[in-house]
């Protein structure tokens, strides 16, 4: 059966995204840029578990992108 509000599942994705950028952000002085990644992985599995693929799928490629903009070396490009 359908959800009456299909939109959240995407809004969700896309609020794990960003909370995993700002737990990052705060992350960065003590921590290494591999236990940042785990932050990323946790938000994705957690919204592939709670929805569908769609929305899995939107949120592991919104976590891949905001953590090779912001945390992987050259910082604020795509290119590693």
């Amino acid at each position: 059966m359908k959800s009456a509000r299909p939109w959240i599942g995407y809004a969700c994705a896309a609020g794990a995204a960003l909370l995993c950028t700002l737990a990052g952000l705060a992350m960065t002085p003590r921590f290494d840029i591999v236990n940042i990644a785990m932050v990323y992985l946790l938000a994705v599995v957690l919204v592939a578990q709670w929805f569908s693929s769609g929305e899995a799928i939107l949120s592991s490629v919104l976590c891949v992108a905001a953590f090779d903009a912001k945390f992987v070396t050259p910082r604020g490009a795509f290119a590693v």
